[in-house]
């Protein structure tokens, strides 16, 4: 049997989503810590012995050893595989939105990226800024070339650029009106950080849609949450007792900015159309 070339770059994309997606799981372990991702070489951190490559395969490894050590049999978090699953979809996808191309590339670095950002926010409420000055990098540098060279690319310099300005912008604003207004902070400075990123990789538009799609879902978690009566609240120690925004449930935003711009990147077009149809068939 003869398998097609784009069975075969199918596959690719898979294992190479999903051996990134255990690179992802470093990062998230490490960066928070203030730790390399790149050395010391993976290891249990309940008896330091190091990880053996076949111990390593994406997905495999953990349900063959049945999610612990092969060692000390200590438990490995399930966050391990589930990350590795999700890398190998966003791999996928990737390819189906943008076959081998330098723009599979480019939003590849945006999409897990931004998955290690959503995580590690959720995770610790910290938003880390070595990963975002990284992705800005090379979210501005990309544009930018392909315009010195005129040469076609998903995303204009000029889009690029008004996206980035756009989403710091908004989101400072809001912090900045909320704090003369109300006295407290209704986002963080990391959060205008993330979303100025986000509109050098999706442009204006995206900025406007994810963070309308950001709203809307934290809304909705938030809302739930309440309705179970699950609170969560700001973690860190240093909030003063006078802090209007201590106690207050809240929930960490970059998670939904981060989900909110990759439904803009696969399904963009596709929301805006529904939006405009929709607001025509009520009015």
């Amino acid at each position: 049997m003869i398998i097609s070339l784009e069975s075969l770059l199918t596959i690719a994309s898979i294992f190479f989503g999903a051996s990134w997606g255990s690179f992802l799981n470093v990062v998230i372990s490490r960066v928070p810590e203030g730790l390399s991702v790149v050395s010391p070489p993976s290891r249990c951190p309940k008896c330091g012995n190091g990880i053996k490559f076949y111990d390593n395969i994406p997905i495999l490894s953990w349900l063959i050893l049945r999610g612990k050590c092969r060692n000390c049999k200590t438990g490995i978090s399930i966050q391990y595989p589930i990350i590795e699953l999700l890398g190998a979809l966003m791999g996928l996808a990737l390819y189906k939105e943008f076959d081998i191309s330098f723009e599979y590339f480019y939003y590849f670095v945006f999409v897990f990226g931004g998955i290690a950002l959503a995580y590690i926010d959720l995770k610790t409420w910290l938003v880390p800024m070595p990963i975002v000055i990284i992705m800005s990098t090379i979210g501005f540098i990309a544009p930018l070339l392909f315009f010195i060279v005129d040469v076609p690319f998903y995303i204009s310099l000029k889009e690029s650029v008004f996206g980035f300005f756009l989403g710091g912008g908004i989101i400072s604003f809001i912090i900045l009106f909320y704090k003369y207004v109300r006295k407290m902070d209704a986002l963080g400075w990391g959060d205008a950080y993330v979303l100025a990123m986000i509109g050098l990789f999706i442009g204006n538009k995206g900025v406007l849609v994810t963070l309308f799609l950001a709203t809307l879902q934290a809304s909705v978690i938030g809302i739930g949450m309440i309705l179970i009566n699950k609170k969560s609240t700001v973690p860190y120690d240093d909030v003063k007792d006078n802090d209007p925004i201590k106690n207050k449930a809240a929930l960490p935003f970059v998670p939904f900015l981060i989900i909110g711009s990759f439904e803009f990147l696969f399904f963009g077009e596709k929301l805006i159309n529904w939006y405009l149809n929709f607001m025509k068939s009520i009015t």
